[in-house]
């Protein structure tokens, strides 16, 4: 469980660099999160119910100044995987 939590920490360390990069023109930051996978992969599950809420709690832990609007893209969606596997069974 060690490798996972330090991974998660690392997401988490970046994705808030990331945040404080746009923090200083706008208080509401939209951040596109996604994966090809579903929610119910053990990464993606940590995305959605681990790494967004604890980003979500740091900020209003820091004062509440910026609020993230999460653009969430799993399963799938971020690339259309139903496009992708029709083109491919009309090719075979």
């Amino acid at each position: 469980m060690k490798p996972f939590k330090a991974g998660l920490a690392g997401v988490l360390a970046l994705g808030l660099g990331l945040a404080s990069v746009n923090a200083a023109a706008a208080e509401r930051i939209t951040v596109n999160i996604g994966s090809s996978h579903p929610v119910q992969n053990i990464w993606v599950w940590a995305m959605k119910n681990v790494f967004q809420p604890e980003v979500d709690r740091i900020l209003a832990e820091q004062g509440g100044k910026y609020q993230i609007r999460w653009r969430e893209n799993y399963g799938g969606t971020l690339y259309g995987a139903e496009r992708h596997l029709l083109h491919a069974l009309r090719h075979r």
